[in-house]
């Protein structure tokens, strides 16, 4: 695994090293690529899955411990087990990067065949590969997968009544610049989720085929031999490659802006490393528990609204806090031409 990695975080340093050389060539003051999580950034997601996952439960027969389990956290898939850990087994408070710690009595109920899919299966190893449990996760997540992407096809108005857009999202993105390249990544799934609902609200216009998710990191783990789920910084860097080729151009980690929220989660976004060049914009965010994540976060007071009030505002102050640079470049984007 940590040869994995390290061929992963060299092939960002090589993509930095090729980026900065065309930072001259963008001649703008703002960001130039905008990447946007998906679930709870542009949909709100957490009642259509847990839906989803009752009808895998109700379809398959599966007994009620197993909904138990998914109803713990919400009805949705984890994007780490990390996210998990302390949260479904009451009265064990694990820290989520003290993975190390973790006994093989708790992992056994950590690793829940309802929870672990394929990105997992990768972050923790192939010790877990020969598991029958993890083999039958694997056959749940295609099959809620399936479910979800039939119920958005077939019965649309549900859909939308369970997975409404975020407050303001649609406001928001028609204020991006044409010259801004605009992109979703997420460890979603594109062909089943992601897709089908940006077409369902008409944002298809926005995005274009600009969506990277599961699959798209799965190819990038091909191509590097590396390590590029969430939160690891090898997904965005390979996003906003990807991003950036599917308008002809380099876009220099500087130049990109992910935005995300992380209203309800205890760590990081995950992209605040890396020289902290790229910038990260949070929604429906407590300023206060970024604490020290990094210079260049940038955190709005709630919503997509105050986002939009401190770009037609000219004092921004109260409605965007965070790094007065990023501050700056972030509303100069929306002052292009």
């Amino acid at each position: 695994m940590t040869s994995r990695i390290q061929k992963a975080k060299a092939a960002i340093m090589e993509y930095a090293i090729r980026s900065s050389k065309r930072k001259e060539e963008e001649g703008k003051t703002g960001f130039t690529g905008m990447l946007f999580d998906f679930d709870k950034t542009i949909v709100e997601t957490d009642k259509f899955y847990e839906e989803c996952w009752r009808r895998v439960f109700t379809e398959l027969g599966l007994s009620a411990e197993w909904r138990k389990m998914v109803y713990k956290f919400d009805g949705s898939l984890t994007n780490s087990v990390k996210a998990m850990i302390g949260r479904i087994i009451e009265g064990v408070n694990i820290k989520g990067d003290d993975i190390s710690v973790i006994t093989e009595e708790i992992s056994k109920k950590i690793f829940n065949p309802v929870w672990l899919g394929q990105k997992e299966v990768e972050m923790y190893g192939a010790k877990l590969e020969g598991d029958p449990e993890v083999r039958a996760a694997r056959v749940l997540a295609d099959y809620k997968e399936s479910i979800g992407k039939r119920m958005i096809t077939e019965e649309p108005e549900r859909a939308k009544e369970l997975a409404p857009l975020v407050d303001g999202i649609q406001d928001f993105v028609k204020m991006i610049p044409p010259g801004v390249l605009v992109g979703i990544a997420s460890s979603g799934r594109v062909e089943s989720t992601i897709s089908p609902f940006i077409k369902l609200y008409n944002l298809d216009a926005v995005f274009k085929d600009r969506l990277f998710g599961e699959e798209s990191m799965r190819e990038a783990e091909e191509q590097i031999s590396g390590f590029v789920y969430k939160p690891d910084m090898g997904f965005f860097v390979h996003a906003i490659y990807l991003l950036g080729r599917s308008g002809g151009r380099i876009i220099p980690f500087d130049k990109g802006l992910y935005i995300a929220d992380n209203g309800k989660t205890d760590y990081p976004v995950g992209i605040a490393g890396l020289d902290r060049s790229m910038s990260v914009l949070l929604v429906n965010t407590d300023p206060a528990r970024l604490q020290t994540s990094g210079e260049r976060w940038v955190a709005s007071t709630g919503s997509f609204a105050s986002l939009l009030n401190g770009i037609r505002s000219d004092n921004q102050k109260g409605e965007i806090s965070g790094d007065n640079v990023t501050i700056a470049q972030f509303l100069q984007t929306f002052s292009m031409n």
